[in-house]
């Protein structure tokens, strides 16, 4: 049967619900590693490990089902993710191990990596035909916008003491099976088999070969963007207590709030605007920012602090809107999940690599030697942005016309 207007909007809010809500989940341990680091005892390199194995997650699923929904359809693969979120807000229930965290971490990167293609491919396909720009400007937004509800509600609820720890992440489960049935209601836009199943096995980047240039553009941005982020989502009650000098979740959770609303509310807003224009201006104040904030930390400027943060917040909305707009918005419906996809890979893949090696400098690194890293990370995304889009419009072929000009 055709799809009505009613089939597809319903379908629309539960994939857009969907990554809200994953990332919602995904966020609450963020403002609790203060709690954990009393109760479990965790050093700056089990913090880092934890996001080593919550971007293993993302990594596995990405480059393993990065399209498989081109062969079950988008539902049957949204409701599979919404399966590995609700597992992993499962294990915080009963977290009482480092071993614990790093499984629960896992299995809610497991569902975010899915939501990252497949869910979002699914708000793509289904975007009001007036207004196309909203699906690509959401499936940008939605994963921030839930980082900062998780953020917020985790902050308030068990610093007032409405819920603890393990009550909290119960709540994120009812969450996540009322999405649950109303995707199991929504309508389907692929068909069953669209690709051949031993296709979506292959392990492979599914770039057009015309978008190769721009897609190279697009991650890197996203590389330099999630890179900050993620130390954010590490180490945000850290940098709390050492700008306010006091530990408390709810200051860790307005921390990383200043640093999501801007992210948020700036990829909505810019998400009409010419992507190559707005990716050089947010690139730029990504690097800025980023310098800015471990100098405000090392110089104990709390209100400094708060607003290169929320700087930064805004050049991490920009980049992530723009460059996936770069990307996807000369994308086929085949094309589309596995160009996604590929570009989520690499973010995740590209932020977990500065983790990856703060786990391995071991418990004495210090914020100025992190703080050199990280700075580096954003000025190697500066650097290649604006050195490919200068390479870009001297050989731009049709399609990369219509992005860059």
């Amino acid at each position: 049967m055709p799809r009505t207007s009613e089939d597809s909007l319903l379908t629309f809010i539960a994939a857009s619900l969907t990554l809200v809500v994953c990332f919602t989940a995904s966020s609450a341990p963020i403002p609790l590693m203060s709690v954990y680091q009393t109760t479990l005892g965790l050093a700056p390199d089990e913090i880092a490990n934890s996001l080593v194995a919550y971007y293993t997650g993302c990594i596995l699923t990405l480059v393993l089902f990065a399209r498989m929904s081109n062969y079950f359809g988008r539902k049957p693969v949204v409701l599979f993710t919404l399966a590995m979120g609700i597992l992993g807000c499962a294990l915080f229930v009963v977290i009482d191990s480092v071993g614990i965290l790093y499984f629960a971490r896992f299995f809610q990167g497991l569902g975010c990596g899915l939501a990252s293609s497949a869910a979002m491919a699914w708000v793509v396909d289904t975007a009001p035909t007036k207004q196309r720009w909203l699906g690509t400007t959401l499936t940008a937004a939605a994963p921030p916008l839930g980082l900062c509800m998780g953020t917020l509600l985790t902050g308030v609820f068990v610093d007032i003491g409405w819920f603890d720890a393990s009550e909290l992440f119960i709540f994120f489960i009812v969450l996540m099976a009322i999405v649950f049935v109303l995707c199991a209601i929504s309508k389907e836009t692929v068909p069953f088999g669209m690709e051949p199943f031993r296709q979506v096995l292959i392990p492979k980047l599914t770039v057009p070969v015309r978008l190769r240039r721009l897609f190279v553009v697009g991650a890197m941005a996203y590389i330099g963007a999630w890179g900050i982020g993620s130390f954010f989502q590490g180490f945000s009650a850290t940098m709390s207590s050492m700008a306010f000098g006091v530990s408390s979740t709810f200051l860790a959770a307005m921390t990383y709030l200043i640093l999501m609303i801007p992210n948020t509310t700036t990829g909505l807003i810019i998400g009409r605007f010419n992507a190559s224009r707005v990716l050089k201006v947010v690139v730029t104040l990504l690097l800025i920012a980023s310098a800015l904030i471990f100098y405000s930390l090392q110089a104990q400027w709390a209100t400094g602090f708060l607003i290169v943060v929320a700087l930064l917040g805004i050049a991490n909305g920009g980049c992530c809107t723009a460059g996936l707009k770069l990307v996807i918005q000369d994308t086929t419906l085949e094309e589309r999940a596995g160009t996604i996809g590929a570009i989520y890979l690499s973010a995740y893949v590209g932020s977990g690599i500065p983790n990856l090696v703060i786990g391995q400098l071991g418990k004495t690194t210090s914020m100025d030697t992190l703080g050199i890293g990280y700075t580096f990370w954003s000025f190697l995304a500066f650097a290649v942005v604006h050195l490919m889009l200068i390479w870009i419009r001297k050989t731009a072929s049709e399609t990369e016309k219509k992005a860059v000009f």
